[in-house]
């Protein structure tokens, strides 16, 4: 029997620490679309990071996926924030970005842009993390920035990849890594 929600692939899920809140919205006939993720180890009126990634995997509501764990890490100890939202250049759930390049189904839904934008106007600091993006996929990427920039939001990540100066992905830098202006 076919289950009836999609299966983003992936093995790796860790219950989220003991005080940590976890929300996420999905859509889609089977689930497929992530909007956001946010994890809450504070009150919910504190300040929050924004995570900008390129594409939701495993974590959802009540689990951490090693991405949305060192993403947390780093808005504890470097930020000394206790909030915590998660979105991406494209909203569709995989754990291999270059499936998402097969699908024949849209990678960013409509619905994707409008949600950044929104978390973004009160986010207290927004980290670009998305990584070396699939060529298809660059123009999301640039959208975005230049939508938040255009409002005036200041931009950050944690250094530039060698091969297209793309943001950096939080699994491939220093656990001490610093934020620098996107």
């Amino acid at each position: 029997m076919e289950s009836k929600h999609h299966d983003p692939g992936g093995k790796r899920r860790m219950r989220l620490p003991d005080g940590v809140k976890g929300d996420a919205e999905y859509f889609g006939a089977r689930r497929q679309y992530r909007l956001w993720l946010s994890r809450e180890w504070g009150q919910p009126t504190d300040p929050y990071a924004l995570w900008i990634g390129m594409n939701p995997s495993t974590a959802d509501a009540y689990a951490n996926d090693p991405t949305v764990a060192r993403e947390m890490k780093f808005t504890n100890d470097a930020l000394s924030f206790k909030r915590y939202f998660k979105v991406n250049i494209l909203d569709y759930r995989a754990t291999k970005p270059r499936d998402l390049a097969l699908l024949e189904e849209p990678a960013r839904s409509e619905r994707n842009l409008p949600v950044i934008i929104k978390l973004a106007a009160n986010a207290a600091r927004i980290i670009v993390c998305h990584g070396d993006l699939h060529r298809s996929f660059q123009t999301f990427a640039t959208e975005t920035v230049r939508c938040l920039e255009s409002e005036g939001h200041e931009l950050w990540c944690l250094g530039r990849t060698l091969r297209n100066a793309a943001p950096r992905h939080p699994l491939y830098v220093k656990s001490n890594s610093p934020l620098v202006r996107f």
